[in-house]
């Protein structure tokens, strides 16, 4: 990785926040004479030349190089918008005959109780392997509008536009692996609004929202797992049938080497750690914006504490040993909130030997994360390990939930939909970063009808709004229009990063003049 200049990054950040935070821009450009939403003139200008910038973007780079904490830590027990929260949720659930699979409509009413207008409901929930969302709609007055199947790029940025503004949008779409994200807005005072979206299924599951458990019932469920090229689905009710299966844990420690840490102290407390537990292979990485694959006391400390870089490394390394092992990575940092949240546990999910990461504390105790949403958990003694199955090579978990199992190389596309879902969902999970292949996928996803991780379903409440929408999505799928981003909003590369803020820097100068 080159070196990075943090001071001269820092003042580029809070330059690049100021451009999109300025009151002059958002009256401007974010609306017209009627006060109806449009894509800014802003976001126009960064995004030419393959730049694009979000708040969360420059929060994540924020944290990576400087250190910073944003308003919200990763580990933040809710997301959701206080007094504003979900009071009524049924199902209707029809049987595909075609398919073979089961077609649940979720309906959900949300309150707002918090006696001011302008309030927004904000709600995650984890999808369960096998289900897929296929349609959304959202009640506007007293119209149910279906919601549009978009790219996650244009969908993202035309829903935050319009929250600046007393405009109707809903959104859904995946946050990370299996962790759906849920958004609608505006609420008035003491408001009630119907929402809802549509789950094809095969098994009976629960999706918990907020709280309540929502039954999805399948009364001839799949008893068998569903084997395609490259992926295959493993019920919950065919994992009794399997052998187990046994890995060697191998320890990895990250210790935190960013400005201002204590490294020599963790450093020490890690050996302590190690000595106590009779760990004998153990590997040391340092993090600081960048990771080395070292133990010792010189290490230069700067910048923040990637965390989710050094995991990746971590996952990429254990596959390449020589004997069966799965890792048991564990931070040693008095600041994890600090760190960027880890959104690929579909990495983690090839190792259910253990589904948390671990910080180390003073006293020689862990506190563990979960890999999915970074979900702090009670304190423990010594790691928490599961037992496996072998599935035809594959490490599956021992536990009463159906599976997912993705391999490489994918099948074609059949007529079957509920089989397509798997294979789009595979593809999206290997590919989500792959620039070559995200534009094919975002339209396979239109294809298909399903959501995955680089579409969003959305709902506008105006005709422009959706023409801003498809404009800006134009952009996004066009590969030959120079003016079209390639990058995800969300989750861009650490090195894009880099060269998409360096550029902003050269470029912003002359361009500033139009745009303050």
């Amino acid at each position: 990785m080159p070196k990075v200049n943090i001071a001269r990054l820092d003042r580029t950040l809070k330059h690049i926040n100021n451009v999109l935070e300025t009151r002059q821009i958002r009256r401007d450009f974010f609306s017209n004479g009627e006060n109806i939403p449009i894509i800014s003139k802003c976001y126009q200008v960064i995004t030419l030349d393959d730049k694009i910038f979000s708040l969360d973007t420059t929060q994540r780079m924020s944290r990576i190089f400087l250190g910073t904490n944003d308003p919200q830590p990763i580990n933040s027990d809710s997301d959701q918008l206080q007094n504003v929260y979900l009071t009524n949720a049924g199902t209707n659930t029809e049987f595909d005959e075609k398919s073979g699979a089961y077609k649940t409509r979720i309906d959900l009413e949300i309150r707002n109780d918090s006696g001011r207008s302008l309030s927004e409901y904000r709600t995650e929930f984890s999808l369960p392997d096998g289900c897929f969302i296929n349609d959304y709609y959202l009640y506007i007055g007293s119209e149910r509008k279906q919601g549009i199947l978009a790219d996650k790029r244009a969908a993202l940025i035309t829903y935050n536009n319009i929250i600046r503004t007393p405009k109707d949008p809903g959104i859904i779409y995946y946050k990370s692996d299996n962790v759906i994200e849920l958004r609608v807005y505006p609420f008035g005072a003491s408001e009630v609004r119907k929402t809802g979206f549509l789950v094809s299924h095969s098994q009976n599951e629960v999706i918990i929202i907020d709280g309540k458990e929502i039954y999805l019932t399948a009364e001839k469920s799949i008893a068998e797992p569903i084997d395609m090229q490259g992926i295959s689905f493993i019920p919950a009710v065919y994992k009794r049938s399997l052998p187990a299966s046994e890995r060697t844990p191998k320890y990895y420690f990250v210790i935190d080497a960013s400005e201002n840490s204590p490294y020599d102290e963790h450093l020490k407390k890690t050996m302590e750690y190690i000595d106590n537990a009779d760990i004998t292979d153990a590997k040391i990485f340092a993090a600081s914006y960048q990771v080395r694959d070292t133990g010792v006391r010189d290490v230069i400390r700067e910048g923040g504490f990637n965390l989710p870089l050094a995991m990746e490394l971590i996952f990429k390394d254990i596959e390449e040993y020589e004997y069966p092992c799965f890792p048991i990575i564990i931070a040693v940092s008095d600041n994890i909130y600090k760190a960027p949240e880890f959104k690929k546990s579909n990495m983690s999910n090839k190792f259910p030997e253990s589904e948390y990461y671990y910080n180390l504390g003073y006293d020689l105790s862990l506190t563990p994360y979960s890999f999915s949403g970074n979900k702090r958990h009670d304190i423990v003694k010594s790691p928490i390990l599961s037992k496996t199955l072998d599935y035809n090579g594959s490490i599956v978990a021992d536990n009463d939930k159906s599976e997912i199992v993705i391999g490489g190389d994918f099948g074609e596309y059949t007529d079957n939909d509920y089989r397509n879902a798997f294979i789009l969902y595979g593809k999206s999970s290997v590919y989500y970063n792959d620039n070559d292949t995200q534009i094919e996928l975002v339209r396979d996803s239109f294809r298909q009808r399903i959501l995955t991780k680089n579409t969003a379903f959305t709902v506008l409440e105006t005709k422009e709004q959706e023409n801003s929408l498809l404009e800006l999505q134009a952009k996004f799928l066009n590969n030959d229009a120079k003016d079209a981003p390639a990058v995800m909003m969300d989750e861009p590369g650490l090195l894009i990063c880099l060269l998409m803020v360096f550029a902003f820097v050269f470029c912003g100068r002359k361009k500033q003049r139009y745009m303050l």
